[in-house]
């Protein structure tokens, strides 16, 4: 089991046993003969209510910080028989309590449970290299110097992963129809041929293939669409 799914599973369980405790809280008035206290009862049924909530919603993955409201809940949970006067009620002053230290030590267990695993995260960005190769900015910093290229001795990229290249990028590219295009690679040598609307779009598909890693030429035998005007729109760079 990774260390991600045993942090979904304490939250689970530390939750759902705070989402019952809640529950409880709501019906304790009636269970231990507080109810005719309408300060006791109106205070169980409100913090009970907001307690199964909070349990609720961190079940539904919501933020650390409302393990962190049960917590404070909780305590006051324990308070509560002493500042509604009921604390002569034995079993429900103990209910109280029982109950209260219970959403105090899963409340506190959710919360910090989430909290490690940012701290771990937070720790693991930190230790990484000050300049990535494969970082936030791959392709920014795969442009700098004058090296690209140029792979480990003995490297040479395929004729089918150069043709896969090109036509990636010819479909990734807003400004170039490449349906009637076809693309071959011999040795790294690259044919273009095939049909394309206007001159703007011979070029640009040669422009693509020419930035492609491993051409070593390229030939560019495509023929202007029939009816095809002089000048397409223009590519914006």
């Amino acid at each position: 089991m990774t260390y991600r799914s045993r942090l979904t599973d304490t939250v689970t369980f530390a939750s759902g046993i705070n989402l019952l405790a809640g529950l409880w809280l709501i019906i304790s008035p009636w269970v231990f003969g507080y109810a005719p206290l309408p300060g006791a009862l109106s205070n169980s049924i409100i913090v009970g209510v907001v307690i199964a909530i909070l349990a609720a919603s961190r079940e539904a993955g919501a933020e650390s910080g409302w393990s962190w409201v049960n917590a404070v809940l909780g305590a006051w949970t324990i308070a509560s028989p002493f500042v509604f006067h009921f604390a002569s009620n034995i079993a429900g002053t103990w209910n109280g309590i029982i109950v209260g230290i219970i959403v105090v030590a899963l409340g506190a267990t959710s919360g910090l449970s989430e909290e490690d695993s940012l701290g771990d995260r937070r720790r693991e960005r930190e230790e990484r290299p000050a300049y990535p190769m494969y970082g936030a900015w791959p392709r920014m910093r795969m442009g700098f110097g004058g090296f690209r290229g140029r792979g480990p001795r003995g490297y040479t990229r395929s004729d089918d992963q150069i043709r896969a290249d090109i036509a990636d990028r010819m479909a990734e590219d807003s400004m170039l129809d490449a349906t009637d295009v076809e693309i071959r690679v011999e040795h790294g040598e690259v044919w273009l041929q095939g049909v394309v609307a206007n001159r703007s779009a011979r070029r640009l598909a040669e422009h693509i293939v020419d930035s492609v890693t491993g051409v070593r030429d390229v030939h560019n035998e495509l023929r202007l669409r029939a009816g095809a005007q002089a000048e397409g729109p223009r590519r914006v760079a």
